[in-house]
């Protein structure tokens, strides 16, 4: 078997936030049982349903972030775009015909595929423009496209290509934010229309660029929506120094503004409170022309406190008035914070929402799809990860099996930080598969282990085989294999492959370490039959004991007689940050320094307070715990 090692777009200025309204909703339970919306048995392995790629092989520079959009191509492969660009293979292991083992070093905030297959990314060039890149199918760079594979176009302010459109006759359509422009924010949707070879097609508004600017403040682009007639819809929302509201604009096919929508070409929805973050766009759709009166009708999924306290999904008529047939008055309230929505063949609404990775489904008229997950509501009940693209497997194709299904594109294992709060800072890419429907009635496992162990502790997990009504099968006598979230923690020490006895019962009791301090999980599924599986989710790992003292990021140098800080970590024996309380005594070669008096170690990576080094040359700087002499740490500094 393989190993999983392997808010969306981020704005211009501040990282895309997740969503502030975070509800508890019940987790998929430990009796698999595989009703629509469960994770789908048949992607990754142990039936676990989805998969992982450590973020040592994500290029998360510039701010990138990690798996922000997601595309399925006509064979059932994933891809997953953000820091790099990966593809998985229909069954969840990486495809190690693109790029290098799967991955591409080659980012973006946005992501399309040609008919030909080739694939393009939207993200921010190095002059804080828009750069669009097209890679072969294989993932390497197409060198015909543009400047030796990229194009990137200057705006009169900074922005961020973050969406992305190809249009039937193969132009391509960017669409981005305005950040700053001479020093003050402008607030603008900056679009730019290119011709099949990467040139500027300058029968797009003035020489292929269009701009509408909305205000002196940031704003962040969450969709970009191609209506049949050639029309382009952008909707986005101020960013969180501004005034808090939702924009709407809507452009003809030449890009210039469509007067008949709103006022003049634009919505704004202002939010009541004026609180930051009471008004987020998360993602947008549009209803297809299917001969019905809702064709073209605009749905919009985010918060704003003008019409709900809580997440909403709301509808527009095509002119962009609120369609007040919808729901109440034009928005029906939503169960949890998302952060995309789709429509299936069946014309309900899919949103993904952020935190624990969720789904909720809605009916056409808005009402819950309570045939989906609980009431309409699925969440894996996995902490530390956070989704960020969302995908329903086409009904063409030739990837027959997994017509219908939902992908969610993310990041996995977010790290504690100071009090066990999630940092914002993830381990790697994850993408999950749900079910849309639910299959046939099966046997499963129930895997009961602890909530928490700690790094490098072994703990117990017991697996019980059960038939559909949770009775135990007591004559069960399959082979079962094991797997975690192996990209966080690649040293993880798993039970093997084990095929239960007549003894067992049906039940037997595993071993099982980690040693990253994370949040795990355990998934177990028969080798012949991976429908029968089972797993433990959520499984905090604590860091153990304090092991080891380090300086970090001190200096290599110094000027004599010039006071500088030093920082520091406690870690325990695997490397995991860990609390430490006691005192700390600081001593240095040199006998002329000024050191720090004894103190309480303030934490990991606070200031130990003010140094000074006089006697020129290589000297040593020493934290000693005052209490456990053997904990200590040791810097060599050059003084000048």
């Amino acid at each position: 078997m393989w190993l999983f090692s392997s808010r969306k777009a981020q704005r211009t200025a501040p990282a895309r936030r997740p969503s502030a309204y975070r509800p508890r909703l019940e987790a998929l339970e430990d009796r698999c049982l595989l009703n629509a919306g469960f994770l789908d048995p048949t992607f990754g392995t142990a039936g676990a349903g989805l998969v992982t790629t450590a973020i040592a092989s994500i290029n998360n520079s510039g701010g990138q972030g990690l798996g922000q959009r997601a595309l399925i191509q006509s064979d059932g492969k994933v891809l997953a775009i953000g820091g790099s660009t990966v593809r998985y293979n229909a069954d969840g292991s990486l495809d190690s015909s693109f790029g290098s083992v799967g991955i591409a070093n080659y980012s973006g905030n946005g992501g399309a595929l040609q008919s030909d297959g080739k694939i393009l990314l939207a993200s921010i060039s190095g002059s804080g423009g828009f750069s669009l890149t097209r890679l072969n199918s294989n993932g390497s760079l197409d060198t015909s496209f543009g400047n030796q594979g990229v194009v990137t176009t200057s705006f009169s302010a900074s922005t961020a290509a973050t969406q992305i459109v190809v249009q039937p006759n193969g132009k391509i359509v960017l669409a981005g934010g305005g950040g700053v422009k001479s020093g003050k924010s402008y607030g603008a949707f900056e679009l730019a229309r290119y011709n099949p070879n990467g040139s500027l097609d300058t029968s797009f508004g003035r020489q292929g660029e269009v701009t509408t600017f909305f205000g002196q403040f940031q704003v962040s682009t969450q969709a970009l929506l191609l209506q049949a007639n050639g029309e382009l819809i952008v909707a986005g929302d101020t960013d969180i120094s501004a005034p808090q509201e939702w924009l709407l604009a809507r452009y003809n096919a030449n890009g210039g503004l469509d007067t008949s929508f709103g006022n003049k070409g634009t919505v704004t929805i202002v939010s009541a409170s004026g609180a930051i973050g009471s008004a987020w766009v998360d993602g947008a759709v549009l209803y297809p022309n299917a001969g019905t009166p809702n064709d073209g009708k605009i749905a919009v999924v985010g918060s704003n406190a003008a019409l709900s306290s809580g997440p909403v999904l709301v509808r527009f008529n095509t002119n962009g008035s609120l369609d007040t047939t919808f729901g109440s008055n034009g928005f029906v309230p939503m169960a949890i914070g998302p952060f995309e929505v789709a429509f299936d063949s069946s014309g309900r609404f899919v949103v993904a929402g952020v935190g624990d990775v969720s789904l909720e489904r809605l009916n056409p008229d808005g009402t819950p799809d309570t045939t989906f997950g609980s009431g309409g509501v699925v969440t894996t009940g996995l902490p530390g990860t956070h989704g960020d693209g969302l995908v329903i497997y086409p009904t063409t194709g030739t990837d027959t099996a997994d017509f219908g299904k939902i992908a969610v594109v993310g990041a996995v294992g977010e790290e504690r930080g100071r009090g066990g709060v999630f940092d914002g800072v993830f381990d790697g890419f994850m993408v999950a598969r749900f079910l849309p429907s639910a299959p046939p009635s099966a046997p499963n496992f129930v895997v009961s282990g602890p909530a928490s162990a700690t790094a490098g502790g072994p703990f117990s997990v017991t697996v019980t085989a059960t038939d559909p009504n949770g009775n135990v099968l007591t004559n069960y006598a399959g082979t079962v294999d094991f797997a975690d979230l192996a990209s966080l923690d690649p040293q993880a020490a798993l039970p093997a492959n084990y095929t239960f006895t007549a003894g067992d019962q049906g039940v037997h009791t595993f071993t099982v370490t980690f040693y990253k301090a994370t949040d795990q999980a355990l998934f177990v599924a028969d080798t012949a039959t991976p429908t029968m599986n089972g797993r433990e989710m959520g499984l905090q790992v604590n860091p153990g004991q304090v092991a080891r003292l380090i300086f970090v990021a001190s200096p290599t140098s110094v000027t004599s007689g010039s006071g500088f800080y030093l920082y520091a970590e406690a870690l325990d024996a695997y490397g995991n940050l860990t609390s430490f309380s006691d005192t700390v005594h600081f001593s240095s070669s040199d006998p002329n320094a000024t050191l720090p008096s004894d103190e309480t170690y303030p934490g990991n990576n606070r200031n130990l307070g003010s140094f000074i080094l006089r006697t020129k040359g290589a000297q040593t700087t020493t934290m000693t715990d005052v209490n456990d002499p053997s904990l200590f740490s040791t810097i060599t500094i050059q003084v000048t």
